[in-house]
């Protein structure tokens, strides 16, 4: 009788170890999707973090082109200052380059980039390749 007691209890052991396993395996689940529902509301809030930024950007160059745009149209600065546009553009250049790399409004960079014919003295190769097309 004394063994049957003994046979008894270790079954009730291996079944309360049974059942603490399968809570334990529970409770790692329930804390996995936790986890994961975490993660997929940081990753979601990075993503329109990272939409605003660049709306906040395109709507930053927008402005600036219609900035930009105004001042050609004004004219004054030209007859007031004639080597402005070179000095705007060399001074401009790095974001310039900057904007190429990023592929950023590809058409008015490379205008802007591209050396016009006023900018090469006649004759030279650079001319006569401008003057080809």
């Amino acid at each position: 009788s004394q063994s049957r007691d003994v046979i008894n209890t270790l079954g009730v052991q291996m079944e309360e170890r049974r059942r603490k396993k399968i809570e334990e395996a529970m409770e790692a689940r329930e804390q996995g999707e936790l986890w994961k529902q975490a993660a997929e509301e940081y990753y979601q809030s990075e993503i329109e973090k990272d939409q605003n930024r660049r709306a906040a950007r395109a709507d930053l160059d927008k402005f600036l082109q219609v900035q930009a745009m105004e001042q050609v149209m004004n004219g004054e600065d030209a007859r007031l200052l004639p080597n402005l546009d070179k000095r705007e553009l060399q001074t401009n250049k790095a974001i310039l380059k900057q904007m190429e790399r990023d592929r950023f409004a590809p058409m008015a960079v490379d205008a802007l980039l591209k050396p016009s014919e006023d900018d090469m003295p006649a004759g030279t190769d650079a001319f006569n390749m401008l003057a080809q097309r």
